[in-house]
């Protein structure tokens, strides 16, 4: 999916700024297929995908892959709640649900889940913080069964019962964070691959589009400059710069510019 700048109002100053002319000029001519990443938030549902749990070793050394949970899985997806930092009672009396699971479902030895977020207070804070990209990460809270001891004093879980999962700031398991999302404009994007390679792949273009998106607002705000000496030398001849008609030679100046932000 492509996102065209037309999408995007913030990009191009408003009225005050540029005239109409001169949004229609950059946009309509130079910037139709500007692209941008797609969305995988959903603001409007306040939906995320995440990963909870994967078979990597983790900071605890221990593995939680997610075939230790399938068997108990259909029970928890009964009660599939979201609650912060693995509390069951907050201070503040405020019931501790960040919200839930609308959807669960394994990938190799991954779990992954689309988290709807509450309406409670809690809920609202964890949405603002996850949304805007100041939290990440997500860990798995469950009652154990099983253990297989492996190499190096790592243990693997072999039997587990998911209980809930949480809202972290710092996850024991690396992989368990957010899929994608936009925060703010583009402040993280990871592919839902499990392919590292193809994750690097995707950083990289989220990364170059960012700049692309840098060197664009610097080329807007040269053209708005480029007006301002043009509107100033015409108040200057008629006393009077609501809307001006651009020569030929200001066009092509402006397009130049846009131009070479998209190039």
């Amino acid at each position: 999916m492509i996102w065209r700048v037309r999408d995007f109002p913030k990009l191009v100053p408003a009225r005050g700024d540029f005239g109409p002319a001169v949004r229609e000029l950059i946009l309509g001519d130079c910037l139709a297929d500007f692209p941008v990443i797609e969305r995988s938030a959903n603001e409007q549902s306040r939906e995320i995908d995440a990963v909870i749990t994967s078979g990597r070793v983790d900071n605890f050394k221990t593995v939680l892959g997610a075939g230790a949970f399938e068997r108990t899985l259909p029970s928890f997806m009964a009660n599939p709640v979201c609650v912060p930092e693995h509390q069951r009672k907050l201070p503040s009396g405020d019931a501790p649900c960040v919200g839930s699971a609308c959807r669960i479902w394994r990938d190799s030895d991954r779990l992954l889940t689309r988290t709807r977020f509450a309406l409670t207070r809690v809920g609202q804070d964890r949405w603002l913080a996850y949304r805007d990209g100041h939290m990440r990460m997500f860990s798995v809270g469950f009652k154990d069964h099983e253990w297989e001891k492996l190499s190096g004093g790592v243990e693997r879980l072999v039997d587990g019962t998911i209980r809930e999962y949480s809202t972290v700031p710092v996850a024991g398991n690396d992989d368990a964070r957010v899929l994608s999302y936009v925060a703010g404009r583009m402040d993280y994007f990871a592919s839902q691959s499990g392919d590292p390679g193809e994750r690097g792949d995707m950083v990289a273009a989220t990364k170059e589009m960012r700049q692309q998106i840098d060197r664009l607002s610097r080329d807007l705000a040269d053209a708005r400059a480029l007006f301002e000496t043009l509107a100033a030398e015409r108040s200057e001849r008629a006393g009077v710069c609501d809307e001006m008609e651009m020569s030929d030679e200001a066009r092509e100046r402006i397009l130049g510019i846009a131009k070479r932000a998209v190039s």
